[in-house]
């Protein structure tokens, strides 16, 4: 299978989203504001997960910046995984955030990466990421 027109970037200048064929990737991407419907559903993994993306941080002065998750996070709740970054400018420091809870736990796991000044985590390089 190849790229057609099933697969696009939607910007409306406010939002972005990726769409893919479902022929590539099982399933498609799915979207949503409600992470209950997904569990009910059975689209998200119960016991295995894996992760390979290509993202840039761009945001210069941010204490989070989400790049991809299906989570559900309230003050006193967080349940699922999130990866995002934070970015100082004051200090040049980037650090990324791999974060995961599982139902049963509802506990937080992070695991965080500070980038070395001048790495791949600078603004506008491309970074590779598998998890």
């Amino acid at each position: 299978s190849s790229l057609n027109l099933m697969s696009f970037l939607i910007n409306n200048g406010e939002y972005e989203a990726l769409m893919f064929d479902a022929r590539l990737n099982n399933r498609g991407v799915t979207v949503a504001s409600d992470i209950e419907a997904l569990v009910f559903q059975g689209l998200l993994p119960k016991h295995h997960l894996s992760l390979e993306l290509w993202c840039t941080m761009d945001a210069m002065e941010t204490s989070f910046a989400g790049i991809i998750a299906a989570a559900q996070s309230a003050s006193d709740l967080f349940r699922g995984w999130s990866l995002g970054y934070s970015s100082f400018s004051s200090t040049g420091e980037r650090t990324l955030y791999w974060s995961i809870a599982t139902q049963a736990g509802r506990k937080r796991h992070t695991a965080a990466y500070t980038c070395p000044h001048g790495f791949v985590c600078s603004p506008g390089h491309w970074m590779h990421i598998v998890a």
